[in-house]
């Protein structure tokens, strides 16, 4: 017995046992996520509810448990409720609601019960009546409303993506211009002339004034306004400039032969391109990548100056490599959305894809 624990087989055998039991136990892991899981890929069927109090309910049942009834004599029969995720929150407030089954009348499954992911109040439940392009009726009832709304799911697609733009862009440029004016007021209320006509002014008049501006020049700025008050004294007339860029002219047209590599090839259209980027939004991609870089150094607990010396430049140096970067990229990003308006791709992943393959 004794040159059986000196040979060592019992350890063998006991990692082996550990081993076979962690694999068995990661392999149950992984089942037990595949079955909670992959559910989620594959949508339960829509049911429609018809309750006793007549209240008709449609969604998806998520789950059924039993209800608990504390203090119940022996026999009492089980009650049980589902959990129905009705969606539609913009008209019952939640997602899910339970229904005890007793209180179920009919249970049905229609067929032409559709859902829709929408990007705002959760999941759509219902049945199509018809589909409406504003004013203009497209389709009616449910097989051509699913038609309809098939065709019609790209363009509203694309004008949901335009609305966001709107909002960063345009929007986000007046509510920059109205920041301006909080800072300005709040200056005018340290020297106690808050409630003043100026203050007034400045919050009334120079969005409006900037908004003309955009709209009689028909601008399409893609960065908020630097604006500055030049002249803004009691008694006076008030001026105000506000500076601000477009997005720049692409034009070219992809030639017969392009290098190998796609780093070759984005250089080669760069220079065939010569793009020519705003100072401006340089500056500001410039301030958001020093910006980023200033909370990376911090995070790893150095200063500036020991990042800066370590990599052996100045402040200078830094800005103007990092301007110079921005740069380069700010005209590859666009080479890239100018390919993909052109051949009319979904993502700049396949502008990349598509540029890949040429030759």
């Amino acid at each position: 017995m004794k040159r059986f624990w000196k040979s060592g087989d019992p350890f063998i055998w006991l990692t082996g046992g550990a081993l076979a039991l962690s694999l068995v136990m990661v392999g149950g892991l992984v089942i037990l996520v595949l079955v909670n899981g992959l559910g989620s890929f594959w949508p339960s069927p829509i049911a429609r509810l018809i309750l006793a109090d007549g209240k008709e309910l449609m969604g998806q049942v998520a789950q059924r448990e039993k209800i608990p009834q504390p203090g119940a004599p022996p026999g009492t029969p089980e009650r049980y409720r589902i959990q129905v995720r009705v969606g539609n929150r913009d008209l019952y407030g939640a997602d899910f609601v339970w229904v005890e089954e007793a209180n179920i009348v009919r249970r049905d499954f229609p067929a032409e019960a559709v859902l829709i992911e929408r990007q705002e109040w959760g999941n759509l439940y219902g049945f199509i009546k018809e589909v409406r392009d504003g004013d203009r009726m497209v389709a009616r009832g449910p097989v051509d409303g699913w038609k309809g709304l098939q065709t019609s799911l790209p363009g509203a697609t694309s004008t949901s993506k335009e609305i966001r733009r709107v909002e960063k862009k345009e929007i986000g440029a007046i509510n920059y211009a109205q920041e301006q004016i909080r800072l300005r007021m709040k200056k005018l209320g340290m020297r106690d002339r808050e409630g003043s006509p100026e203050v007034a002014q400045l919050q009334h008049l120079l969005p409006d004034l900037y908004t003309a501006a955009v709209k009689s020049h028909h601008l399409k700025p893609i960065l908020s306004p630097q604006i500055k008050i030049t002249q803004g004294q009691e008694g006076h007339d008030w001026e105000f400039s506000a500076v601000t860029c477009e997005a720049p002219v692409v034009n070219f047209t992809l030639p017969a032969k392009l290098p190998k590599e796609l780093p070759e090839k984005l250089d080669f259209l760069r220079k065939q391109a010569a793009i020519k980027i705003p100072d401006l939004l340089v500056e500001e991609e410039t301030n958001h990548r020093l910006t980023a870089l200033a909370e990376n150094i911090t995070k790893l607990g150095l200063t500036t100056d020991q990042y800066l010396s370590t990599k052996r430049l100045t402040p200078t140096d830094l800005k103007g490599q990092t301007s110079q970067e921005a740069r380069i990229d700010l005209e590859t990003e666009y080479i890239l959305l100018h390919i993909q308006v052109k051949q009319k791709l979904p993502d700049r992943k396949s502008a990349l894809d598509y540029l890949q393959k040429l030759v």
